[in-house]
Formats: C-alpha cells, structure tokens, sequence
C-alpha cells in the first residue's frame, strides 16, 4: 500500500474513533426504560401508581410517579403515566410539562401526543406548542429503534475500523478489496447513527419552557421595576432565549416576548435550566 492510501486510511481510522464515541454518548442519553435489579423499586412504584390510578387515587399515584422520575429512570412511560395523572388533578401546566418530557424521549408515543392535546385544548390561554418542525423532525428520526440502530452502527463502526487496518498490512490487491468494504460498513454505519444522533441532538438543544405559575407577568427588561408587556397562565408554552439574574427572556409562539421570572418556568428538557 503506497504510504497516500495509509495516509487516508489512519484519517478514516481517526474519523471512526470519534464517530464512535459520539455514538457511545448518544446511546448513554438515550432513553433508559429502568432494566435490572436496580430498577425493582422503580418498577414496583409504577405497578402501584398504575393500581392507584385505576382506583381514581390520583394523589398516590402522583406521588409514586413524582418519585419514579425523581430517580432519574429516563423512561417515556413513567412521564407519560405522571403527565396524565395531572391531567387528571387539572394540574394542566405540570402536565403539559410531563407529557413534553415524555414525546422528548419517545417521539412516536401517540396516546402521549393524543392526551397532550387534550390538555392544550382546556388552557387559558391558546397555545400552539414549541415543538412544531422539531416534533415532525423527531418523529421521523425515531421510525428506526433508537437504542438498536445505535448498537448496529457501533458494530459496523469497529468492523469498518478492523478492515481498513488488516488492509494496512495485506498485499495491493487485497489491500484494495478490505479498504472497500470497510469504507462500506463505515458508510452503512454512518447512515444507521444519523437518526439516534438526530435525536440526541434535538433533546440537546431543546430550549422550550412550559409555565408553571398560574398567572405571570411578562415585562420589558429583567426586573419588577420594568413595565408589563403581557400577561401568560399555566400551561402556556414558550422558547427560552437568554438569562439574567432571576429572570430568563422568552418569546410566545407566533407571538409577543418578554422576561419572565425563572420561578414560574419549567424546561423541557429535565436537567436544563431556564
């Protein structure tokens, strides 16, 4: 192999490694359905939230759920359950909020989509949602199982790695047949990871808030001291734009923006901060 082809398989070599722990990372923050012995708790507080809902408890289930997703069991179900709880309670804001948190992890879950709808439709004030164009993105992105396809690319990936290092060594003729069809398996590796790495980058940058606090008012600059631009109710949803002090900037969908106080938010994304 003459030492441009080495050249070029080292890059690819170099592009795989990193491929591969973009993909470790994205399977990392996948959704987590709670598996193994570790999750006995968990699982049991959701078969006894599920056994209190059926009884109409709604407070007991609230708080097995609040419990489950408090644990950090990144799971579409348990905010599912929780999201339709609240709804339940007419607890619409938090509601909107779990029902969010739930599409976020699973994009096809349509009873989640169905329920969240119905919510909407019961606000005071109307919303058209945050999550339009990314939510038809993400559905589409998630028509592959999110978990399997990242472990196939990942396989690929190291098949891909392995043939174009064994052709490093191998004679120019075979040389040539193993840099094919590792370029291929990297190319078939990389079009199986778009979709799950689609994802996790959506979840990443999601910026949208659901409000909280049954009435807040929204004003031109971050203070009390500012006038009042308009006035927002629990439930309604908006996109998060820069922070200062106790005070984030947000802007109403089609419509009018302002600061509001971190207070009466929630993101939708879990660990985000408005």
């Amino acid at each position: 192999m003459s030492a441009r082809n080495r050249r070029r398989c080292m890059a690819a070599l170099v592009a795989c490694l990193v491929f591969l722990a973009a993909a470790a990372a994205a399977l990392a923050a996948g959704p987590d359905p709670g598996g193994g012995a570790a999750a006995l708790s968990p699982r049991a507080l959701l078969e006894q939230a599920a056994a209190a809902g059926e009884a109409g408890r709604w407070e007991e289930a609230e708080r097995d759920l609040r419990e489950v997703v408090s644990r950090g069991i990144h799971d579409p179900e348990a905010w599912y359950d929780l999201g339709t709880v609240l709804a339940h309670e007419g607890k619409y804001g938090e509601a909107i909020l779990a029902l969010r948190r739930a599409l976020r992890l699973d994009p096809r879950h349509e009873d989640a989509r169905a329920n969240l709808e119905w919510v909407r439709a019961r606000l005071a004030d109307a919303s058209e949602g945050t999550d339009g164009a990314r939510d038809l993105l993400a559905r589409w992105l998630a028509l592959l199982p999110e978990r399997g396809a990242l472990v196939a690319a990942i396989a690929l990936e190291w098949i891909g790695a392995a043939l174009l290092l064994f052709g490093l060594f191998r004679a120019r003729r075979r040389a040539a047949a193993l840099r094919r069809a590792g370029i291929a398996a990297l190319v078939l590796a990389a079009l199986l990871a778009l979709p799950p790495l689609g994802l996790a980058w959506l979840r990443a940058t999601d910026r949208s808030a659901v409000v909280l606090a049954e009435r807040a008012e929204a004003r031109s600059g971050p203070g009390e001291d500012n006038p009042v631009l308009f006035t927002v109710h629990e439930g309604l949803e908006v996109e998060l734009g820069r922070a200062r002090g106790d005070w984030v900037y947000v802007r109403v969908p089609g419509g009018p923006a302002g600061w509001l106080p971190r207070s009466a938010l929630a993101p939708v994304h879990p660990d985000g901060h408005p």
